[in-house]
């Protein structure tokens, strides 16, 4: 088998050049991030339905992204979200595209990163480039991207009733510090075992 691999060159762990208050954002809020398309097989919507949920207005949501790339314009899907998570009093901080180079500057300033996918896509470089960076992972078992899970690096949880073990996952966490310092610690482990060079070496091994 060969796993896909993630661009290290730029995603590392290292100091961010942001702050939480360049972007509005109060220092003490439980921040997660998302990260990627914003469409429907996503699991976006699913993922502000499970915020709301905590009845604490101490967690906010950090979406990155758009429907599809830079010049992307606006759809109905990313209208329905924003309508629906001021209905829901989601505290969201959208910033749109985010070129990857500069990606890790603003996972950096996030608590914890939800990869709520309810399709069986291809392997997700979300993950990866999570971990990269020490930002602790709750990913769903479809698709490719649970090949990356290994039982102490990341979490993973159901598609079924996804709205409920979100909020479940994401509470368990937010009362565990320990676990999530243990996450900070395995993920870049993890990470660095899918770095592209490896990409090379393994397809090359493949023909040994």
């Amino acid at each position: 088998m060969l796993r896909n691999c993630y661009d290290n060159n730029r995603f590392y762990l290292t100091k961010s050049t942001l702050s939480r208050k360049n972007l509005g954002i109060p220092h003490d809020l439980f921040l997660l991030a998302y990260f990627g398309r914003l469409t429907k097989e996503k699991g976006v919507r699913e993922l502000i339905y499970s915020i709301s949920k905590f009845k604490q207005n101490n967690i906010g949501l950090l979406l990155i992204g758009s429907s599809f790339f830079k010049n992307s314009k606006n759809t109905k899907y990313q209208d329905d979200l924003k309508k629906l998570s001021n209905k829901l009093k989601v505290k969201i901080y959208e910033t749109g595209f985010i070129h990857s180079s500069i990606l890790r500057n603003y996972l950096m300033l996030c608590d914890l990163c939800v990869v709520p996918s309810v399709y069986q896509e291809p392997v997700a470089l979300v993950p990866l480039e999570a971990m990269s960076v020490g930002l602790p992972v709750i990913i769903t078992d479809v698709g490719g991207m649970k090949e990356y899970y290994d039982g102490k690096s990341l979490l993973k949880i159901s598609t079924k009733n996804l709205i409920q073990n979100l909020y479940n996952k994401i509470n368990f966490l937010r009362k565990n510090p320990k676990l999530l310092k243990k996450l900070k610690i395995n993920g870049p482990k993890l990470a660095k075992k899918y770095q592209r060079k490896d990409f090379y070496f393994n397809f090359i091994n493949i023909f040994k």
